[in-house]
């Protein structure tokens, strides 16, 4: 009975490490500019398409992470609106710009127009957190060994 207790134990924790850890949800934060309602209700289901996107999780202001400035301009019946993508970085003293981009949305699209600006801002995300992880991982002396023994 020993062994076979002993056996199950190696098999789960062998089946542990073969599970692929979870990348963390990338914390992200709403910031909306605007005093028209239309412009509040598309600030409000854009936090909300961040808390049903699986890579994103919505944060305070004050949270590390990304930040997506949400500026709108009432029009006739549609909304104009301007978003901002940038990497709020505690560490140093100004956030860091990522990308811009300026829509319509009507009432009746608020749910998709806001799916739409996630899906904008997924890419840049996506594309610095991959390329800042290469370089973090360039600073690990054990790399940095590697690297000189395939330079001789």
């Amino acid at each position: 009975m020993q062994i076979v207790k002993t056996l199950a134990l190696a098999f789960g924790c062998c089946a542990i490490a073969a599970c692929p850890v979870a990348a963390l949800a990338e914390p992200v934060s709403v910031a909306h500019s605007g005093s028209d309602a239309l412009g509040k209700r598309l600030a409000v289901e854009l936090t909300q398409e961040v808390m049903r996107h699986p890579d994103l999780t919505a944060t305070t202001e004050a949270d590390r992470g990304w930040k997506i400035v949400l500026v709108t301009i009432a029009n006739d019946g549609a909304k104009t609106f301007y978003v901002s993508l940038v990497n709020k970085a505690p560490e140093e003293l100004f956030d860091y710009y990522v990308t811009s981009f300026v829509g319509v949305c009507g009432a009746q699209r608020l749910e998709s127009c806001a799916g739409e600006i996630v899906a904008k801002v997924q890419d840049p995300i996506n594309a610095y957190e991959r390329n800042w992880r290469e370089f973090a991982d360039a600073d690990d002396p054990a790399d940095t060994d590697e690297l000189a023994k395939n330079d001789n």
